[in-house]
């Protein structure tokens, strides 16, 4: 079945909304610096570099809203039809976990609308302290069905799922540690047979010349590998959306 519709341009609003004070002090530098460029004298070696600088401001400020607008709005990814085809049979129990910003739930359940579904927030605002997480939170409130668990301790039993989706969540996992912890986790309540969807940015050529160093977010693919082999799992299928983004069918 085909997933409820977002909105034109919902995914690029939704970056200009939750990381507003990065682009608001990028718009306040480009014009400030073009201002004092044009109006002091300068050695010409350095007003040549300060323009290279701007430069480079103004190309990551576009950069990364025309990839933000190429991955969640323009690419087939956000609309989650190639979902059920990459886990291959339909889970008759799955959960879904996010970092707080949960906007994945509904439409899960209407792709997979037999299983019985989960879903876990393992949002810590002593640990998640970047602002545009807040803001996502109070722009979208958790779902009440939404269970606050640790990600180091998820509460349920052992094989209690055929299907755990993380999507676009595990990156704000920051310590290695604690990476590979969710990750047993993860292997913990799978059931034998099943599979875990991790869909990820990843720490690569392609999003540093879409983000720049905000692409340190991110993690390599190198090691979302090596954590999952860490916990006792191993990558079974991986599949690219767009240069920016990499799902994994993960299994035991």
């Amino acid at each position: 079945m085909k997933p409820s519709r977002r909105r034109s341009f919902q995914g690029v609003y939704n970056v200009l909304l939750f990381n507003r004070h990065y682009y608001w002090a990028s718009l306040a530098g480009l014009v400030a610096g073009a201002l004092l460029l044009n109006g002091l004298i300068l050695p010409e070696g350095f007003r040549g570099v300060a323009w290279l600088g701007l430069a480079a401001v103004a190309y990551f400020t576009v950069a990364s809203l025309a990839a933000s607008w190429w991955v969640y709005d323009a690419s087939p990814l956000y609309r989650w039809e190639w979902l059920p085809g990459f886990v291959g049979r339909a889970p008759s129990s799955a959960l879904n976990i996010h970092a707080g910003f949960d906007e994945t739930s509904g439409v899960l359940r209407e792709l997979f609308p037999d299983a019985r579904w989960e879903t876990a927030d393992f949002y810590d605002p002593t640990l998640h302290t970047e602002i545009s997480l807040a803001r996502a939170r109070r722009q979208y409130p958790a779902p009440v069905f939404s269970q606050p668990v640790l990600s180091s301790h998820l509460p349920y039993p052992i094989g209690s799922f055929e299907a755990v989706f993380v999507l676009f969540a595990a990156h704000e996992i920051r310590k290695p540690v604690e990476r590979v912890q969710f990750f047993e986790e993860l292997k913990r309540v799978l059931r034998p047979g099943g599979s875990v969807i991790l869909v990820e940015h990843l720490r690569d050529g392609p999003n540093f010349l879409a983000f720049g160093t905000g692409f340190t977010h991110f993690y390599s693919r190198s090691e979302w590998e090596r954590v999952i082999e860490s916990a006792g799992l191993r990558v079974e299928k991986q599949l690219g959306h767009t240069p920016f983004v990499k799902a994994f069918k993960i299994g035991v």
